[in-house]
C-alpha cells in the first residue's frame, strides 16, 4: 500500500509505503507536522493499494475517506515524486 503526500505547489511530493490505513493516517500527520504544511496547501493523502488503484484519501485532519471509482497510480504520479 502507498500513500501520496502532496502540497498545492508541489513543494512536498512523496510516496510512502504503508502497512494499512492506520499507518497511512500516521504518515500523513507526521509529514504535515514535519514540513509544517498549512491546511490551505494540503492536497495529498491519496491511498493506493498493491495494484496501484486509488482506494481512498486521508484528509488534513487525519480522517480516511474511501473512494468509489478507482484510478491507476501511474496516471496521477507527478514526474518529481520520490517513493520512500
Amino acid at each position: 500500500m502507498l500513500v501520496a503526500l502532496k502540497t498545492v505547489y508541489h513543494t512536498t511530493n512523496l510516496m510512502v509505503m504503508v502497512r494499512d490505513i492506520e499507518h497511512a493516517i500516521k504518515e500523513v500527520r507526521e509529514c504535515i507536522e514535519h514540513y509544517e504544511i498549512p491546511s490551505s496547501q494540503w492536497v495529498g493523502g491519496q491511498v493506493y493499494d498493491e495494484d496501484n488503484n486509488h482506494i481512498g484519501n486521508v484528509s488534513y485532519n487525519g480522517r480516511y475517506f474511501p473512494v468509489v471509482s478507482k484510478v491507476k497510480l501511474a496516471s496521477v504520479l507527478p514526474n518529481n515524486c520520490f517513493i520512500l
